[in-house]
């Protein structure tokens, strides 16, 4: 019976061992990747709002800019806040504004209530950028 040996476990340059990867980097990548989703559903539902909701074609152009034109506007002070009153706290509120917002805008009426809870999920990306300087 043979036995094949087992690679040596890696380890850095000058032989210490690697460190275990931490945990947050993960993390801000789940909450980067619920807003990509986010951007992707909303791009494509845009036929069937038209549809359901009576939308003009030229009006549909505004669930996707609402939800660039408030993320561009909070991502300069994400990282202030983040400082302020702690990252974790404003990454949590930022994925259970963006969980909410899509909530809305899943179980809306109208056009407005639509653009509101786009509006309210594009607190999820803003929310998890990196510290300010």
């Amino acid at each position: 019976m043979t036995t094949t040996p087992s690679p040596p476990a890696a380890t850095a340059p000058g032989g210490a061992p690697w460190p275990a990867p931490h945990p947050r980097p993960r993390l801000l990548l789940l909450g980067l990747f619920m807003s990509f989703i986010e951007v992707t559903a909303a791009i494509s539902t845009l036929r069937a709002m038209q549809v359901d909701l009576g939308v003009a074609p030229a009006d549909l152009s505004w669930v996707s800019s609402t939800y660039t034109l408030v993320v561009a506007a909070g991502v300069l002070s994400g990282g202030a806040f983040g400082e302020r009153y702690g990252r974790r706290r404003v990454f949590l509120l930022g994925v259970a504004a963006l969980a909410a917002g899509s909530l809305a805008v899943a179980v809306s009426d109208g056009f407005a209530q639509v653009l509101a809870g786009r509006s309210a999920a594009s607190a999820g990306p803003w929310s998890c950028p990196p510290p300010s300087p």
